[in-house]
């Protein structure tokens, strides 16, 4: 039986994207469950857009398009969305990216294979293609029994946040998880408020269920104006993406600290990586 799936996407003053965003999603070649787009208060037409689009393909009954009463944050407003989730899978959505046919085909096929896998993420294109203001990071990983597929190492290198959350599939069964990380560990690997994708990310990591396929799925869109650049520009110094900078350090503290309260396999996974973050300070000092 295949699995089913939800979308989840954020919007805010999308409209010179969103159509053909949206378009990708509805195109795929195993067409997901549901959509969920929650608008934080656009001003330029972003919110008939979505509901001119829904109309167009009378997708009253899979999409559900609401604007928020109040003005959320994309933080919160990906969080929210989160404990809506019915199907055995969620995808995480920009508003400004291309998905290709097969995104959520070759998800379902690494899923099925690898039963472990609890997070999936997956590489990109950048659009355009000769862009400087994204990258795509290197990962410390190992193969996995999936062509094509990935498992990271729970190490301290790896908490660190290297896949956007455009790039995430994960499964229901860990959003319980996903909410307890965000509300435990108040910050991410840059110093900033936790967000969905880096509790995600680090719950997966370590829960040792993260892994990647090796396959660019969607083409990623760069452009200056949007949310996290104008938050980049907000907080230039917080993006040094060293393990020697100091917000990375606070990050490692702070994960340090919650380790331990696993059971099982993930307590002697967990149990490692806190030797190894141990290790790490005592290198830095």
């Amino acid at each position: 039986m295949e699995l089913t799936s939800t979308v989840i996407m954020g919007t805010y003053n999308g409209s010179a994207f969103i159509y053909d965003q949206l378009a990708s999603i509805l195109e795929q070649t195993s067409p997901v469950t549901k959509v969920i787009i929650r608008d934080d208060g656009s001003t330029d037409g972003t919110s008939k857009m979505i509901e001119q689009f829904i109309d167009n393909h009378a997708l009253h009954q899979t999409w559900d398009f609401q604007i928020n009463d109040d003005q959320k944050g994309w933080r919160k407003n990906f969080m929210d969305m989160l404990t809506k989730i019915e199907t055995d899978l969620v995808f995480f959505s920009d508003q400004d990216d291309i998905w290709y046919s097969d995104k959520v085909s070759t998800f379902l096929k690494a899923f099925s294979h690898e039963q472990q896998a609890e997070l999936i993420v997956s590489d990109y294109d950048f659009q355009p293609k000769n862009q400087t203001l994204l990258t795509m990071y290197t990962l410390q990983e190992k193969q996995a029994g999936y062509e094509g597929l990935f498992q990271l190492i729970p190490n301290v290198y790896n908490l660190a946040t290297y896949r956007p959350g455009c790039s995430m599939a994960l499964k229901e069964s860990m959003i319980s998880s996903v909410i307890e990380t965000f509300n435990k560990i108040a910050i991410g690997p840059n110093g900033l408020a936790q967000s969905h994708d880096e509790a995600s990310w680090l719950t997966a990591i370590l829960r040792g269920s993260l892994y990647h396929l090796a396959k660019p799925l969607f083409s990623r869109r760069s452009h200056a104006d949007s949310t996290w650049q104008s938050e980049k520009k907000t907080h230039q110094n917080y993006f040094e993406t060293t393990t020697h900078q100091e917000n990375f350090k606070n990050f490692v503290a702070s994960v340090g600290s919650e380790l331990g309260s696993g059971h099982g396999r993930i307590k002697s996974l967990q149990s490692n990586l806190k030797k190894e973050i141990e290790l790490y300070f005592q290198g830095l000092n």
